[in-house]
């Protein structure tokens, strides 16, 4: 029986999902590390799209806007961090550079951080 209401939550007007590209769920090794090299820490990324991550860390809160390392894929993302929460913080991606290659001379200490990760 239909009851007049729209069922589907987009045409409804749910508002719950506001990213611009659909997120994939991931279970990935990255390091946060601040800006100036002054605190790394590792953190497990839950969810990826192309413009933000929501990643687990054993701190409770990020204190400023930290640079990601994707160690798989060779990225390093400087985000902004959009919320917090418990262990859990969800960034936007501002800018992404691959590791592999050249990079600006202030990811060049994240690069080297990134070398030391990889398996041997």
């Amino acid at each position: 029986m239909h009851n007049g209401q729209d069922s589907n939550p987009r045409r409804a007007g749910w508002v719950g999902e506001r990213r611009r590209e659909p997120r994939r769920r991931v279970l990935l090794h990255g390091k946060i590390v601040y800006p100036h090299n002054s605190f790394s820490a590792d953190c497990l990324i839950r969810d990826l799209s192309p413009g933000g991550a929501r990643i687990g860390l054993d701190t409770a809160s990020l204190s400023q806007d930290p640079y990601l390392i994707v160690v798989r894929d060779a990225l390093v993302h400087e985000t902004q961090t959009m919320w917090t929460q418990a262990q859990q913080a969800g960034l936007r991606f501002s800018a992404n550079h691959d590791l592999g290659g050249d990079v600006p001379r202030h990811l060049r200490a994240i690069q080297r951080l990134w070398v030391d990760l990889l398996p041997r």
